[in-house]
């Protein structure tokens, strides 16, 4: 980073950003929106598009995706506008974040959005919370109810491979590229389960008897059941829309914060 912003040079722009993306929004305060975003120090990178202008609406951007995280009609309009109209920096956010969990030379740069799959089998949680946000979320016809029912006694290695055949002939994405995204995930399914509650912590009573005979049992061997503690079909299906709901919380989160690392912006060795 080599200039600080001096905001209220560009405060009357910011403000009028911030008007023509909450024009929906019941009693929102548009002065108190700017006060907030203010507080932050903002510096440009040394980098090509390098434009003063576009990086502080990128960042005005950011704020208010996180802003209005859980509005999700509107976090999902702000971020589909994100990837068109600010993709030099977004994808140097995405290939920085992300090198440590790809190789490479193998980093596929397509023309879709994959920073959120990636975020989601790098970073969101839990194996078994994960894959059933998969098939729920990503694949046509999976409900709580039909993954509780269908699943429930499959291992977690299993599911995956089930989840990949189907999501490469539903996107359209080619099993290549589909088995590289999922890489991550499946490498944490020879971790076991004491390694994530180490991770991300729980200290669920009810949680840890449920699944105190599984806790160094690698987790790839491990199926649903093992992880509800419930017999009653309804009663998983309410566990899975759990599961689901806190996938996508934390999904949400963890895209925000590797778009606010100001320092991934600043490596000019490469930028597609």
């Amino acid at each position: 980073m080599d200039k600080l912003i001096n905001l209220e040079n560009y405060k009357n722009k910011i403000i009028c950003y911030f008007k023509m993306r909450t024009t929906r929004i019941k009693d929102i305060n548009i002065e108190q929106l700017y006060k907030r975003f203010a507080r932050d120090t903002y510096n440009v990178p040394n980098f090509p598009p390098g434009n003063i202008d576009l990086w502080i609406k990128y960042q005005a951007h950011i704020f208010l995706m996180e802003e209005f995280k859980n509005k999700p009609d509107l976090f999902y309009k702000l971020f589909i506008e994100l990837i068109y109209s600010y993709s030099a920096f977004y994808k140097r956010a995405e290939f920085n974040h992300y090198k440590d969990y790809y190789p490479e030379q193998l980093f596929f740069n397509v023309e879709i959005s994959m920073a959120p799959l990636r975020t989601l089998v790098t970073e969101s949680g839990y194996p078994n919370r994960i894959l059933c946000y998969c098939f729920k979320c990503l694949l046509a016809g999976w409900t709580p109810q039909r993954i509780a029912r269908e699943l429930h006694c499959m291992k977690l290695d299993s599911m995956l491979n089930l989840f990949t055949l189907h999501y490469a002939k539903e996107s359209g994405i080619h099993k290549l590229c589909v088995d590289y995204m999922f890489l991550p995930l499946r490498k944490s399914l020879n971790e076991t389960l004491n390694y994530y509650i180490e991770l991300y912590g729980n200290d669920d009573e009810k949680f840890l008897n449920i699944t105190k005979n599984i806790l160094f049992t690698r987790t790839g061997s491990t199926n649903l059941d093992d992880y509800m503690g419930e017999s009653e079909l309804p009663r998983k299906a309410h566990m899975i829309s759990v599961w689901c709901n806190r996938i996508k919380s934390s999904l949400i989160k963890k895209i925000i914060r590797f778009l606010k690392k100001q320092e991934y912006y600043c490596d000019s060795e490469r930028m597609e």
